[in-house]
C-alpha cells in the first residue's frame, strides 16, 4: 500500500469479507490499511493533545506526528479558536500534558484575528506554567515553522508572564548553561519592564548573574544570595547549613556543588518535591542515603501518604516506572507499590457487569516518551488493573488478535495484576475480546478497552460488537479508552453504543460513569470551561515541581 495513504487515509481500502454493512461508512484506513473513521475534530484535538508526547512511536515518527499535531490543531484554531484554547487548559491541568498543549499555544497564536487573540491571553498563564514551558514556546515562536517569530501579541504574553516569575523558578531554571534558549535570552528578546526593585535585582542577575556576593543576604532575593553563595562554599556543613535556612531545591543544589555527599542528600530530603523524589531514588542509592534505617522509613511514609499521592497528581503509571527502575530498600519498593494503589481511589465503580479488555499487541510496545521506560503496554495493564479492582462483578480479557485469559483476584494488587497481563508481541483486533464474549455467551453490560485503536486483523471491532448486541446483550455500551495519538477511530461518530475517552489519567475513567449516568463525555467537559473566568485569573507560576508526561 502507499506509504501516505496509509499515514494520510486518503484512499479507504475495500471492505474486508466478513465485515458488517457498518463499514461500508468507514471513510479512511488506519497505519495498517484497515478500514478506520473520521471523527469530529473536536475529538482529534483531544487525542493529539491528551496522548501525544511527540516522540517516536510504532506506528509514526516524532516528525510525522509533530506535523500532524500542527495540522489538526490549525485547523481548530481556524473552526473554533475558544474550544481549543479550553482543550489547551484542560490538556495542560487536568491532562498534565506539556508539550503537546505548548505547541497548541503556539498555533492559537499564529491566528490573529481578535477572537482569537483574546482567546490566547485568556488562556497563557494557564498553559504555560514553568520557565520551561516558556522556554519551548519562545523555541517554537523563533523557530517559524507556526508562526513568524516572536511578536505582537506572543511578546506581549511573554513580557505579562516574566513580570509574574517567581524568585524560585528563577533559581531554578535560570542556569545560563541550560540547553537551548535560556530565561537570560528571553529577558533579552522581551524587554520586560520590571514592576518592583526586588524585581529589577532578579532581572539583573538572571541577564549579569553576581560576580561578587556579599556576606549578608539580598532582603529582596535570598534565595538567589543563597544560591550563589552555595557555588562558593568549600565544606559540606556550610552547603548544609544554607539549604536548611534557604530550603534550596536539588535542582539547584545538584549541580552547584562540587561533590555531592550523603549528608547533603539528607538536607535536601525536606523540600524535596514529590516528583523529584520519584526521580532521584536510584541517585540516592548510589550516594549511601538509605544505609540510614530512619531515612529509608521517612522517605517510605511519605512515597506512601495517601494526601501525598493526591496532591502529586502524579499518572499511576510513574509509581510503576518508578517500582520497575528502583533498586533499592523494599521499604521504599512497597511504598511505590501502595502509592500506586492510592492514586487509582478515586475511580468509580460501574453498574452491572463489566468487561474490561486491554490490547497488548505488539504496537502497544513502544516507550511513551523518551524521558521514561513506561511503555504503551503498561499504561493500558495499569488502567486495566485498576478498573478490575472496583469492580464487583467483572471479566478481564487482554487481547492481540485473541483472547488471553489469566486467573487474577481483586484482592492483588494492581502492580501484580498489571504484570500478569503481559505483552504478547502479536497483532491487532479490538474486535478479539466482543467476539470472545460472543462464542461463550457472556453478557455484560459495560465492555471498556484499553487500546491504540489500530486494528489490522478480524472482522473488525463494530463488526463483532454489532453482532454481540444483537445476539446476547442488546443493551450493552462500549467505551474505547484511547491512548495514541493516531486519531484512527473505530466507529463512526453518533454511533449510539460506542463511546470514546481519549487520555492515560484515572481522570479519563472518570468520564465513563458519567456518561453512563447520562452525563457529558470529554468534548462535553471542555466546551464548559468558563474562558472569561480563566481570564481574570493571571496566576504567579506555582513554587512547586509541575508533574508532567513529556
Amino acid at each position: 500500500m502507499v506509504r501516505s495513504n496509509k499515514l494520510f487515509g486518503s484512499t479507504p481500502q475495500p471492505q474486508k469479507p466478513g465485515m458488517s454493512p457498518t463499514y461500508a461508512q468507514a471513510d479512511k484506513v488506519n497505519r495498517e490499511g484497515f478500514p478506520a473513521f473520521t471523527r469530529t475534530l473536536e475529538e482529534d484535538t483531544l487525542a493529539v493533545l491528551l496522548c501525544n508526547t511527540l516522540s517516536n512511536t510504532f506506528y509514526a515518527d516524532e516528525r510525522t506526528l509533530a506535523k500532524e499535531t500542527v495540522d489538526v490543531l490549525t485547523r481548530m484554531a481556524q473552526k473554533d479558536a475558544d474550544f481549543l484554547a479550553k482543550a489547551l487548559v484542560h490538556a495542560r491541568n487536568r491532562g498534565l500534558m506539556r508539550l503537546a498543549p505548548v505547541v497548541g499555544l503556539a498555533v492559537l497564536s499564529a491566528h490573529g484575528d481578535g477572537e482569537k487573540k483574546v482567546a490566547f491571553r485568556r488562556v497563557f498563564h494557564h498553559v504555560v506554567k514553568t520557565p520551561d514551558d516558556l522556554r519551548e514556546f519562545v523555541s517554537l515562536c523563533r523557530s517559524k515553522q507556526i508562526r513568524k517569530g516572536l511578536g505582537g501579541e506572543a511578546r506581549d504574553a511573554v513580557k505579562r508572564w516574566l513580570q509574574h516569575i517567581s524568585e524560585y523558578h528563577a533559581v531554578k531554571y535560570g542556569s545560563a548553561k541550560s540547553e537551548g534558549i535560556t530565561l537570560r535570552d528571553i529577558l533579552r528578546m522581551a524587554h520586560p519592564r520590571p514592576v518592583s526593585e526586588a524585581q529589577r535585582e532578579l532581572f539583573g542577575w538572571l541577564v549579569k548573574g553576581w560576580d561578587k556576593v556579599g556576606l549578608e543576604p539580598s532582603p529582596s532575593n535570598p534565595q538567589v544570595w543563597a544560591f550563589e553563595k552555595i557555588k562558593r562554599a568549600e565544606t559540606e556543613a556550610e552547603i548544609v547549613a544554607l539549604v536548611k535556612k534557604y530550603r534550596l531545591t536539588w535542582e539547584v543544589v545538584v549541580p552547584s556543588v562540587k561533590k555531592m555527599t550523603t549528608g547533603i542528600w539528607a538536607a535536601l530530603l525536606d523540600e524535596m518535591p514529590y516528583m523529584a523524589l520519584l526521580r532521584n531514588l536510584n541517585t540516592m542509592a548510589r550516594h549511601h542515603v538509605f544505609t540510614d534505617e530512619a531515612t529509608v522509613k521517612k522517605i517510605a511514609k511519605r512515597l506512601s501518604d495517601p494526601e501525598q499521592v493526591r496532591k502529586s497528581k502524579q499518572f499511576p503509571f510513574r509509581f510503576f516506572n518508578a517500582f520497575k527502575a528502583f533498586e533499592g530498600p523494599q521499604g521504599i519498593r512497597d511504598a511505590l507499590a501502595d502509592a500506586l494503589e492510592q492514586s487509582f481511589e478515586n475511580v468509580e465503580a460501574l453498574p452491572g457487569r463489566v468487561c474490561v479488555a486491554n490490547d497488548i499487541s505488539g504496537s502497544m510496545s513502544n516507550p511513551v516518551s523518551d524521558k521514561g521506560k513506561a511503555r504503551y503496554c503498561d499504561i493500558a495493564g495499569i488502567l486495566a488493573a485498576a478498573l478490575f479492582k472496583k469492580q464487583e462483578d467483572v471479566v478481564l480479557l487482554p487481547f492481540d488478535t485473541t483472547v488471553h485469559t489469566i486467573a487474577v483476584s481483586r484482592r492483588d494488587s494492581i502492580m501484580t495484576i498489571a504484570g500478569q497481563i503481559g505483552l504478547a508481541q502479536g497483532g491487532t483486533d479490538v474486535g478479539a475480546p466482543i467476539r470472545y464474549l460472543n462464542q461463550t455467551h457472556q453478557k455484560v453490560d459495560v465492555f471498556i478497552g484499553v487500546t491504540d485503536g489500530e486494528d489490522w486483523a478480524g472482522r473488525g471491532f463494530l463488526t463483532e460488537w454489532e453482532e454481540y448486541r444483537k445476539e446476547v446483550s442488546p443493551n450493552a455500551k462500549a467505551f474505547l479508552v484511547t491512548i495514541s495519538p493516531y486519531k484512527d477511530w473505530n466507529a463512526p461518530t453518533g454511533y449510539p453504543s460506542v463511546h470514546f475517552c481519549v487520555g492515560w489519567s484515572d481522570a479519563v475513567l472518570k468520564y465513563i460513569p458519567l456518561v453512563l449516568k447520562g452525563g457529558a463525555g470529554q468534548v462535553e467537559e471542555v466546551k464548559k470551561i468558563d474562558l472569561a473566568a480563566l481570564g481574570k485569573k493571571t496566576e504567579e507560576p506555582k513554587a512547586a515541581e509541575e508533574p508532567v508526561v513529556d
